[in-house]
């Protein structure tokens, strides 16, 4: 997925090293936020670390997901979610 960040508001938060898990942008709060997929961040963190799907998850859900840094927070999909 391609996001053009010169389109985007400038306090857009990007999650370090998830690039490869950008799946759109979530324009449904008071501004456009990055929208990632959780199962491909989970994949990441498990190649990038040789971790097991259960430490990526832990890590994804406490460190990633938990991690509210401001108003460009991004978003995070879960499969199986509905899209409004």
């Amino acid at each position: 997925m391609t996001v053009d960040f010169g389109a985007m508001p400038t306090d857009t938060m990007k999650a370090d090293g998830l690039d490869d898990a950008i799946i759109g942008v979530d324009a449904s709060g008071d501004q456009p936020v990055l929208k990632y997929d959780y199962s491909k961040c989970v994949a990441i963190f498990m190649d990038q670390n040789n971790w097991s799907h259960e430490d990526a998850v832990e890590w994804m859900e406490f460190n990633v997901v938990g991690a509210y840094v401001g108003p460009g927070t991004p978003t995070y999909w879960y499969e199986g979610c509905e899209e409004d």
